[in-house]
């Protein structure tokens, strides 16, 4: 599966290597080459103005419409198909560009700790998609003057729009919760993301942390509403799912990979918590998203989008 960094969509000259918006339009016709499952090592928000199509994201299929957010965080597996004349926008930025301090809030303020909240991956708009509308073209206007002050001008748009977002999914409350987090939370992600192939339990990463196991979990419970067991169990069937549907990988060396004595071991757990087989998931989604490609829409290769 490929991974691209932001440096590999930058649309001008320009000393914002971070942070990246494009009319979608564009984006589309300018990166129509890459028109195959993939991922990336930044967010991306795309905001659908005009047309349709469909996009996958980790297996999942979603109808694309007006009005629509879609909010992909790194690494995760997507692939857009898009009808010709779509428009809209674009934006990639890196985590650490809001981790930068230009607002006073300090690193583990309420839009960062968002980032890492269960965001609905697709947001329809409805309360106010005009302002919405309003802030994604005064992004781009912005990000093309680049005056003095630019960088910090692009922060906070982009911290008002994450919060309108917000609000369309009333999430506040949620919200309310994440922020009173310390960077514990944070840390552990960073762990789980580095070793869930080799460490499936919470323990070894309380351990890690030099924490105990419930002082870990009580912190994810306050940070994501889970235990840290069910982030790290969650976290491995979700890889195990993309080994699945994006690669050729069989399932024994899929179980090896993910360090499971067995292809015996593997199959109970997935089955456990997917109430299906791996090879069963394998034959039944990997064909729900052929057919998908073949039927919705009649589109045709040169409508894929990045």
């Amino acid at each position: 599966m490929s991974l691209y960094a932001i440096t590999d969509f930058g649309s001008k000259e320009t000393s914002l290597v971070d942070f990246h918006p494009f009319l979608l339009e564009q984006f589309r016709e300018e990166y129509q080459h890459i028109n195959f499952p993939h991922g990336h090592s930044f967010f991306q928000i795309v905001l659908v103005t005009h047309g349709n199509g469909y996009c996958e994201i980790d297996g999942v299929s979603h109808d694309v419409i007006a009005d629509q957010v879609y909010f992909i965080k790194p690494g995760q597996i997507h692939q857009w198909h898009l009808q010709h004349d779509v428009q809209g926008f674009v934006i990639n930025f890196t985590f650490p560009f809001l981790n930068i301090n230009f607002s006073g809030l300090g690193q583990n303020n309420e839009t960062t700790m968002f980032l890492g909240a269960n965001i609905t991956q697709v947001t329809n708009i409805c309360k106010d998609p005009v302002l919405i509308r309003q802030v994604f073209n005064l992004i781009w206007k912005e990000y093309q003057t680049e005056q003095p002050f630019t960088r910090q001008a692009l922060y906070t748009l982009l911290e008002y729009l994450i919060i309108l977002i917000g609000r369309e999914n009333e999430i506040r409350d949620q919200l309310a919760q994440i922020k009173y987090a310390d960077d514990l939370f944070t840390k552990f992600r960073k762990l789980v993301d580095r070793h869930y192939k080799s460490r499936h339990i919470s323990k070894q990463y309380a351990e890690m942390l030099f924490v105990t196991a419930n002082h870990l979990s009580a912190h994810c419970k306050q940070s994501c509403g889970l235990s840290a067991g069910k982030c790290i169990r969650n976290k491995i069937l979700l890889e195990i799912k993309r080994q699945l549907l994006y690669t050729e990988q069989t399932i024994t060396e899929i179980a090896a990979d993910f360090n499971f004595a067995s292809i015996s071991y593997l199959s109970r757990f997935f089955k456990k918590y997917e109430r299906i087989s791996p090879d069963e998931y394998r034959k039944t989604i990997g064909r729900r998203l052929l057919n998908l490609k073949s039927d919705k829409l009649s589109l045709k290769r040169e409508n894929y989008l990045i």
